[in-house]
């Protein structure tokens, strides 16, 4: 390296380090929760900023079946935040490394980047990183506190919405050895995982972890262990370890990501997967300025494992960001029936104005967000690919649609929430594309609606009282019936599931396909039932006039309650695609269903 390319990196250094540390956040400015549910101290909605959240700060001495920690929320974090687990090291309290300088550190960054913290302890001041049968089981404690930390109850002293899909594991010292056993154990939790001078790690236990069966839902509950059978080590996960030597505990890592490549970056010796460069073995000789500002820029805030098939599908968190020409994700707040209204618009980089774009409608789940299933979705790609207009719609946090939980982001519908009182959120969506048709060319003849779980029920609901906006809908994760009988016209459903989802059980698969069938008016007897891509698709289809698959019913292999992208594909190319609704009538393949 010549010289004057050296003095070029150290000033480049000298710029951007700066930008990456977060100074510790002021112990007097750290606002500690009581340690009481909020059910019984209370909380409030702030109309004027109604997605930040409605109790934040430090709460300690929480228990999840009995593993103790302590959860940070920053009082700007937007609702379904990512999440960092720091794995304590031993000797050490949950609440005394939150407030000490490190753990300040981390509620700085928290502060400025967005995301949540636990800080999980050990159990006795010891981790059990052997796998000791007379210690606890520290590996099911972490999973315990991660599945806690997803609960939105009352019952807690700091309750929030965390992204389940993006949270890492940071160990420090034993901590860290903990933490590298906890992601052999049950990589499907966490999309990655950051060792910090953990020094001794114990690769035995490790291995003995990895060939057991991991939960392959664990976002969505403790399922299918036994009946999937996924094996730990097939799944590939991210791993950053700094100031470890262990070498034999990093070939570990490298055999399971199925590293044939390296690089350097600023920070790391990156081996990794050249066929799925996600996938990577990071190697840092020490944690000199590796502060957690660095740790989530560089790797924690990078990577997501949205839940899919079993395991979840890995991949690289993705940019909400409008580009310079006008494209891509465009931001809209605005205030509509007296509510503060959100929802992104993906406008694809070959939208052409002159030409009438097909637009899709996709409303998230209970307690989620338009970037939560924007990410686990993907429809962006299909829109690049066939020039769509994709709208993500933001649910509003209404207090009355589940009392058990804080308010959390939920469409108003009566098949999830019953009678409670809320926002007209079938007002606002017939607003939303409206407003898309009046800023974009849109084919009014290709407009469909599809959403994930409680989406799933909006979508249903809204396409029933104004079935002359959709070509065709085809939600996933609920079934359930519209909101009237009395329509003349066809609505073309096709509804997904997963085998194993928590939301979706045979008495609801029956009433839907009774309702929608009777509603197209279709009967069930000459129904077809086929599989597909190798069984993943189990479809039953209900055909009308000439064969049109009008209404649909499919069951996905090894699934849970997800949205993934080959469902999406899937939705468009299969069903979507299809369809148009021209002068109230419609058409399949061009010719028009009677």
């Amino acid at each position: 390296m010549n010289l004057k390319k050296f003095f070029m990196i150290l000033l480049c250094l000298a710029v951007v380090l700066p930008l990456m540390v977060a100074q510790p956040k002021d112990i007097e400015s750290i606002s500690i929760v009581a340690e009481v549910p909020v059910s019984e101290k209370g909380y409030s909605l702030d109309p004027a900023s109604p997605y930040l959240p409605p109790v934040s700060g430090l709460a300690n001495n929480m228990a999840a079946n009995g593993a103790v920690y302590s959860v940070y929320v920053p009082s700007n974090l937007y609702p379904w935040a990512p999440g960092v687990i720091i794995i304590v090291p031993d000797g050490e309290t949950a609440e005394g490394f939150a407030m000490s300088e490190l753990g300040r550190e981390w509620m700085a960054a928290a502060d400025e980047l967005g995301f949540a913290l636990g800080f999980a302890e050990s159990g006795n001041g010891t981790w059990n990183v052997s796998g000791d049968p007379s210690m606890r089981n520290d590996v099911q404690a972490i999973e315990d506190v991660y599945t806690q930390m997803r609960s939105k109850s009352v019952s807690l002293y700091l309750p929030f919405t965390m992204d389940k899909s993006r949270v890492t594991l940071v160990g420090y010292e034993e901590g860290g050895e903990m933490a590298l056993a906890a992601a052999a154990a049950c990589p499907a939790a966490f999309c990655g995982v950051v060792a910090v001078n953990a020094e001794d790690p114990d690769e035995a236990y490790i291995e003995e972890l990895g060939k057991g069966f991991c939960y392959p839902f664990p976002a969505d509950g403790m399922r299918g262990l036994e009946e999937v059978g996924l094996v730990a080590n097939t799944l590939q996960i991210p791993v950053w370890f700094i100031g470890c030597k262990d070498e034999a505990v990093k070939d570990y890592f490298r055999t399971i990501d199925g590293v044939d490549s390296y690089a350097y970056n600023d920070y790391a010796i990156v081996e990794y997967d050249s066929d799925n460069v996600v996938s990577a073995v990071w190697s840092s000789a020490s944690d000199a300025e590796l502060t957690p500002a660095v740790i989530w820029n560089e790797f924690a805030g990078t990577h997501t494992r949205p839940l899919g098939k079993a395991g979840g599908h890995l991949a690289f968190a993705m940019n909400f960001a409008e580009r310079p020409d006008g494209t891509g994700y465009i931001f809209t707040e605005e205030e509509y029936d007296g509510l503060i209204r959100r929802y992104m618009t993906y406008v694809p980089e070959s939208y052409d104005p002159s030409v009438p774009a097909p637009m899709v409608l996709v409303l998230h789940g209970y307690t989620a967000t338009m970037y939560a299933l924007a990410e686990e979705s993907r429809w962006a790609d299909i829109a690049e690919r066939e020039g769509l207009i994709v709208v993500f719609a933001q649910g509003y946090p209404n207090p009355d649609a589940n009392p058990a939980n804080i308010p959390a982001p939920s469409w108003m519908v009566p098949a999830l929430f019953g009678d409670a009182e809320g926002a007209d959120d079938v007002s606002f969506l017939l607003h939303v594309i409206d407003e898309t048709k009046a800023n974009y060319n849109i084919d009014s003849s290709r407009v469909y609606g599809t959403g994930h779980s409680n989406g799933c029920a909006m979508t249903l609901a809204l396409a029933s009282v104004a079935p002359d906006v959709f070509a065709a809908i085809a939600p996933i994760g609920y079934a359930a019936e519209g909101l009237t009988d009395s329509i003349d016209t066809i609505i073309p459903l096709s509804l997904y599931y997963g085998q194993y989802d928590s939301a979706v059980n045979a008495d609801g698969v029956a009433n839907a396909t009774a309702y929608w069938t009777a509603l197209n008016g279709i009967g069930t007897e000459n129904s077809v039932m086929e599989t597909s891509d190798d069984g993943l698709f189990t479809t039953t289809t209900y055909p009308g006039p000439d064969g049109v698959p009008l209404v649909q019913f499919t069951q996905v292999k090894d699934s849970a309650h997800s949205y993934f992208p080959e469902e999406s594909w899937r939705i468009w190319n299969e069903f979507f695609s299809h369809y148009a609704r021209v002068d109230g009538k419609i058409f399949y393949d061009g010719a028009v269903v009677e």
